[in-house]
């Protein structure tokens, strides 16, 4: 079985590379004879599956290699490496430390939505759960240099930090939502390596996306913005997508986490007492 979950992830990263990058020619060519395919070409079923994938096994100035024609459909590419991609995790040992980790450190939760239950994209946050407090705004107000100290009392309620935290929202296309608290100063690209670590395939790439406006929130140059500059604080719902455009296949996220899902109910929310940003993710952006 390990022999064979090398050869599937090889199948993944080249499938990887070609849907990522299609247009670049050197992606669609892979030589046969090398020590990385090798681990491949040791599988005669897996040759075959490369074949009814769309690859093509050729000559090219006397060297065997593997090629993927740019006639080829990329759709039927992408489901070769979802079907790879499954196997494989289906032949590796289960590994909960991960999402355990992002359960303690994230006040991770995890809803399924309800027949009668609440639309994801409409929740509020209270204020007091996010606004600082009296010995918080002492403690910068203590560490402040001197000439910020110098600014008029309008220039200090500009630039104060109004929230301590993010509760942000990540829909997906079964309708299971994953749900974390995050810093407003931390970058989008942590939000988007948390979901990594929650969904049943982190090898494949994805982005998230939120609605209006449409902003791929984790792919650049919104990758290396804060949480804040990308207007997702004090809460956001943003909607999950594969790049690969192969969004109608589940499950995506880990099987341990969906076990942990709640139904989205009212008393699943913290109790209004003041409002929030309510951001909605319609629709792909």
């Amino acid at each position: 079985p390990e022999r064979l979950v090398l050869a599937l992830d090889l199948i993944v990263r080249i499938a990887s590379g070609i849907l990522d990058n299609s247009a670049n020619e050197k992606v669609r060519r892979v030589k046969r004879g090398g020590a990385a395919f090798q681990k491949v070409e040791v599988f005669d079923s897996l040759v075959h599956l490369l074949e009814a994938g769309g690859f093509v096994l050729l000559v090219e100035e006397g060297e065997p290699v593997v090629r993927f024609p740019t006639q080829a459909s990329l759709h039927l590419l992408g489901e070769l490496r979802a079907m790879a991609a499954q196997t494989s995790r289906r032949l590796k040992p289960p590994v909960d430390a991960a999402p355990a980790a992002a359960l303690a450190n994230r006040e991770l939760k995890v809803f399924c939505k309800a027949s009668n239950g609440l639309d994801a994209a409409r929740f509020t946050v209270p204020d007091s759960y996010f606004a600082l407090s009296g010995a918080d705004m002492k403690g910068l107000a203590g560490g402040a240099k001197k000439e910020e100290m110098l600014m008029t009392k309008a220039m200090r309620e500009h630039v104060k930090p109004k929230f301590k935290f993010a509760l942000l929202r990540v829909r997906f296309p079964d309708g299971m939502v994953l749900q974390g608290k995050f810093r407003p100063d931390e970058l989008a690209s942590a939000l988007h390596e948390w979901v990594r670590g929650c969904v049943s395939a982190p090898e494949r790439h994805f982005y998230l996306s939120t609605m209006p406006p449409v902003t791929r929130a984790t792919e650049p140059p919104n990758a290396s913005k804060t949480l804040s500059e990308l207007a997702l604080v004090p809460a956001a719902l943003l909607n999950f997508f594969w790049t690969d455009g192969i969004n109608d296949v589940g499950p995506f996220l880990a099987a341990s986490l969906a076990h942990t899902a709640q139904e989205l109910r009212s008393e699943a929310l913290p109790v209004q007492v003041g409002g929030a940003r309510d951001s909605s993710a319609a629709g792909r952006g």
